[in-house]
């Protein structure tokens, strides 16, 4: 049961990620019927399913919700800011009912009633300047939902409803009574039970479901939400649901044999359909079109229904998605990590001892290690627009709190990233949206008197880049006064007066701990934390930053990520007889280097193919005090932000697959380093961050 209510609490989460959806899409259209019925089957869901696995604080909280936007429905309460605000306000609630009655806290009860309260006050008039009046009730919201209830009485069309569950419904956490019992409250139900399929005693199983149903339903609900109540088991389950006729046939004496019959048999033909309703007398005011009969056009034919209910088959279910715990991801990413480890000394042992056979055997291991490796990374892809959900509604609130109009773009939100990279994505870019906010966008006023559109746009773009993902957060807002950030770093001591610097590098003193041009701060930013966080979690996720500004047009924040960083494609490459790792994606270019070149190369700089390349010579550089230092003969060829850097090396072993661990204590402080990787003979090998390399070594 335990495995069931996790699944209701993973299914919830979306739910309520869903609702986020529809609401925002409600604030832009207020007339959105889509977003409305979205809205409303999101109450309705966690309703139904709240109730079947206990958490029935909640599905009532749900149900309460779910009248509101029935009276919304159906142009009985007009959607309003107040409205939609408030409804932004049950997420939160929601999250804490997400729990067995008896852990929600007293407080989590109080906020819950008094939500809706505050829900009964705009639903009956009562509310004013976004305050609930005192002595308020549910009478007048109440009253309302029953005039919808008994408006929805009026004319009722009659369904029948074939439902034959999956035989292992209720191993899933499924049960159909629970469903025939909501239908039930959708109108006026009459149910047959069919158990002609229930086997002798010996072959029965307690947890298998072997019986179906035929029901008859007056309703006006339409077929969509009809159909909403098997929301959870219509891929596995046999689902007809057709309209009969357009009166309520149930309440009719003379339908007795009609109901009957359903009980005998699980179709009809259209002619004995249409013979068996013609008898009934049709209420006042119903169609002409009917004359006491249902038209043909409205009754199920022979072959469909047949086709739709008993004859039909439970086919094998194609299933194109599963839910998998992202647990079970990280354990499987675990085992392909071993794979590739035990692979790596499967190669060198045929290395030591070269043997034909073994050596067709380990090009078939390396090929599926290989694949196998590219499918787990695949799965544990995720859509960037997974990040997104928190920061549209913090704009929204930002915007109506500060008085600030505001809209939010994205771009290239089905651009996937690595669920670990994912997770660690939210705090550095809710700065940057933050910041975008406050420092960027400018007030209303100040807009309008500089011919910018009085709405200021904040845009979110991704996109692949090689085998990397590139973020761009920007605003068309006031950019960067690059003298007021050069005098205030001047101010703090963090650059000399007479420092000679680039517009870049100016640019990037933002990111310098403490630092901050505003002089009050604010709810928002002005502490001077903030952009020296963001900088420092990116390259602990081996990206890079970047910033580009200009003043009163905007500012981009460009954020560039690997695909994922558990396994990656390196060269190998000795350094003074130590092994390292470069990772494949960071070199451009590699070229021969000799003794003499680099001997007589002036400040730092060796010339190819006509090019002038800086380099680092890193045999030099990573050389204990008192070794010999061994001459370079290979220079890998790094792009590194706007230039190209030259990294001087010993030797290059050859490509290698490397799973990255993590260093030891001794040497995680060392941020030239992201990294070891286990090799085939055993032995580590250190995988290097070639930019934190140039970025910290560059003379």
């Amino acid at each position: 049961m335990e495995q069931l209510k996790q699944k209701f609490l993973e299914e919830a989460s979306e739910l309520l990620v869903s609702l986020e959806e529809g609401l925002l899409n409600l604030d832009k259209n207020r007339d959105d019927a889509d977003s409305v019925n979205q809205v409303f089957r999101v109450m309705h869901s966690l309703k139904g399913s709240g109730a079947m696995f206990g958490f029935d604080t909640l599905s009532s909280f749900a149900h309460k919700l779910e009248d509101i936007y029935d009276l919304v429905r159906d142009k009985k309460l007009k959607v309003s800011r107040t409205l939609i605000d408030a409804t932004f306000d049950t997420i939160d609630v929601f999250k804490t009912l997400l729990k067995d009655d008896s852990e929600i806290t007293k407080e989590a009860l109080l906020e819950k009633d008094k939500m809706l309260e505050y829900f009964n006050a705009i639903a009956s008039g009562k509310f004013i300047d976004k305050k609930v009046e005192e002595k308020s009730d549910f009478s007048a919201v109440t009253a309302d939902v029953e005039v919808l209830k008994e408006n929805k009485n009026n004319e009722l069309p009659t369904w029948h409803i074939y439902f034959e569950p999956s035989r292992d419904v209720m191993k899933d956490g499924s049960n159909p009574l629970y469903m025939i019992d909501e239908l039930a409250e959708l109108g006026s139900l009459k149910v047959f039970l069919s158990a002609e399929k229930i086997p002798d005693l010996e072959n029965l199983t307690p947890d298998e479901s072997y019986v179906l149903w035929n029901m008859l339903l007056a309703t006006s609900f339409s077929e969509d939400e009809i159909r909403d109540v098997f929301l959870f088991v219509e891929d596995d389950s046999n689902i007809a649901i057709e309209k009969i006729a357009d009166f309520d046939i149930i309440k009719f004496d003379e339908a007795e044999e009609l109901l009957q019959k359903f009980d005998e048999k699980k179709y009809f033909s259209e002619k004995e359909l249409s013979k068996l309703i013609s008898g009934l007398n049709t209420p006042e005011g119903s169609s002409d079109k009917h004359d006491g009969a249902v038209a043909t056009d409205d009754i199920m034919p022979a072959e469909s229904y047949k086709h739709k209910s008993a004859d039909r088959k439970i086919e094998s279910p194609s299933l194109t998605t599963i839910r998998v715990s992202s647990y079970k991801l990280d354990k499987l990413m675990d085992l392909v990590s071993e794979v590739i480890t035990t692979q790596a000394r499967l190669e060198h042992f045929n290395e030591i001892e070269p043997n034909p056979e073994l050596e067709a055997i380990t090009e078939a291991y390396q090929k599926l290690s290989r694949q196998l490796r590219e499918n787990v990374l695949d799965m544990r892809l995720i859509p960037v627009n997974n990040l997104l959900h928190p920061f549209r509604k913090l704009i929204r609130d930002l915007s109506n709190e500060y008085d600030k109009e505001i809209e939010f773009v994205t771009k290239g939100t089905d651009t996937e990233l690595d669920k670990s990279i994912i997770e660690k994505l939210t705090d550095p870019i809710m700065h940057i949206i933050r910041n975008s906010f406050d420092h960027g966008i400018e007030p209303k006023e100040v807009r309008r008197k500089m011919g910018k559109p009085v709405k200021g746009q904040i845009l979110f773009e991704a996109y692949y880049s090689g085998a990397s993902i590139v973020i761009n957060i920007s605003d068309d807002g006031a950019g960067l006064d690059l003298d007021r950030i050069r005098n205030k770093a001047v101010s703090k001591g963090i650059i000399r007066e007479n420092a000679e610097l680039s517009n870049r590098e100016i640019s990037h003193l933002i990111f310098h701990p403490g630092f901050t041009t505003n002089d009050e701060v604010t709810d928002i930013s002005g502490r001077g934390v903030g952009m020296d966080v963001v900088k420092k979690n990116i390259e602990e996720l081996r990206g890079e930053i970047d910033l580009i500004s200009t003043l009163n047009k905007g500012t981009t924040i460009r954020i560039t990520l690997p695909l994922t960083l558990s396994i990656i494609d390196g060269l190998l490459v000795y350094i003074n007889k130590v092994r390292y790792i470069v990772q494949m994606d960071n070199i451009e270019r590699i070229y021969k280097v000799t003794e003499k070149e680099v001997a007589v190369c002036y400040d730092n700089v060796i010339i190819k193919e006509g090019k002038q390349i800086p380099f680092i010579n890193l045999t030099r550089k990573f050389a204990d005090n008192d070794a010999p230092v061994e001459p370079p003969h290979y220079m890998l060829v790094i792009h590194h932000e706007e230039m190209k850097v030259g990294l001087l090396i010993n030797k290059i072993v050859g490509k290698y697959q490397a799973v990255i661990k993590p260093l030891g204590k001794y040497l995680r402080k060392m941020d030239i380093f992201s990294g070891a990787s286990i090799l085939g003979d055993g032995n580590i090998a250190i995988v290097m961050d070639v930019n934190k390399i140039i970025s910290n070594l560059q003379e």
